[in-house]
């Protein structure tokens, strides 16, 4: 709900809030950056088992700011999205890691940095062809984890510096789509993109900000709360 809302509402009465909407608006753009992402894997931690497979995936969200686009009936106003990128458990399904980025930006480039923050052991990594790079077969499989992320079509097995890549692409080549996908198991990937549709169903395909400094973190929050849900259940 807008903060104006929020701020005049039973929840805010509830917890003994009495301010101004503009305090609780200016508070959240005050928080640190790592704050939501540290909050959401507290929870998940809870969840998740010492060793998961994990799910690293995109999607985008709309915000409340317009752009004029030229069209064939004439001039029209389309909205503006960012993409968030986030790192999950595929068998719990809670929210290890995310990130905010420009809309049209490449997620590749989150994969290792989400990785890298799951407090658990990783075994394997799930991911579609936006995050195959040398880079990121590489730094996956330099820490013990198995990189079942499916190469784009017209990938060589040239390494540059990289021979996990090379592995990885003749493994894949050598098998064919379906008999990789059936030994690796990426079929699980497919199973998880019910994920953001969760996400997306109980908090809806949009962020009601238009401010760099504030989109990540009201993102960030859904993925605190979906969390936490997921800790009083598997607590109960």
């Amino acid at each position: 709900m807008p903060y104006r809302e929020l701020a005049s509402s039973r929840y805010a009465r509830w917890l003994g809030l009495h301010v101004h909407y503009t305090a609780i608006q200016k508070a959240i753009a005050r928080l640190p950056e790592w704050f939501m992402e540290e909050a959401a894997r507290i929870f998940a931690d809870i969840v998740s088992s010492e060793t998961i497979d994990c799910v690293v995936d995109a999607t985008e969200i709309g915000i409340y700011k317009y752009e004029t686009k030229d069209t064939i009936d004439g001039e029209k106003r389309v909205q503006e999205t960012v993409k968030l990128s986030a790192c999950w458990d595929a068998d719990k399904r809670v929210f290890h890691g995310f990130q905010c980025l420009e809309g049209k930006a490449h997620g590749g480039r989150t994969l290792v940095p989400m990785v890298k923050g799951i407090g658990k052991k990783v075994r394997k990594c799930f991911a579609d062809t936006e995050f195959s790079s040398r880079k990121n077969i590489q730094a996956l499989a330099d820490r013990g984890v198995e990189p079942v992320i499916k190469p784009q079509p017209r990938a060589t097995t040239r390494s540059k510096g990289y021979p996990a890549w090379k592995w990885h692409i003749r493994r894949y080549r050598e098998l064919g789509y379906e008999r990789w996908r059936d030994e690796t198991g990426y079929g699980k990937r497919f199973e998880n993109e019910g994920a953001f549709g969760a996400l997306i169903a109980r908090f809806g395909d949009q962020v009601k900000a238009r401010s760099p400094r504030v989109i990540p973190k009201l993102l960030g929050a859904r993925m605190v709360v979906h969390n936490l849900f997921a800790s009083l259940v598997y607590r109960a």
